[in-house]
């Protein structure tokens, strides 16, 4: 099974769910050998595959509640209009100079802008 190619997060998943059952149950030798074939066909550190075969389940936990937004729908009105007039450079950009094109859009009336 290993080839160049890469395994999909599911596909990775179901071969290590697999090869759980006969992790458990194989000599510490067997286990090693286990180890290196997983670590050739998954690409994962061998640490990590010692911790998912010992775990009680590999897949992953949902979250128990989703994020809150942190800001409300006036300042995501801002950044929005700041990345756009930036061309959406992406988050790492925008940051940076957002408090100062925002006042820039303000001087020129595209944006109003209160205290908060």
């Amino acid at each position: 099974m290993a080839t160049g190619k890469k395994m999909s997060v599911q596909d990775r998943r179901k071969f290590l769910l697999i090869q759980q059952e006969r992790y458990l149950w194989a000599s510490r030798s067997a286990k090693s050998a286990m180890l290196d074939a997983m670590e050739a066909d998954t690409h994962l550190h061998r640490k990590h595959l010692i911790r998912l075969m010992n775990s009680d389940d590999i897949r992953p936990r949902k979250r128990n509640r989703e994020r809150s937004r942190t800001y409300g729908p006036e300042v995501e009105h801002v950044v929005r209009l700041v990345a756009d007039a930036l061309d959406w450079p992406g988050a790492e950009r925008v940051q940076p100079v957002l408090a100062d094109m925002a006042q820039h859009l303000a001087r020129f009336g595209h944006l109003a802008l209160t205290e908060p």
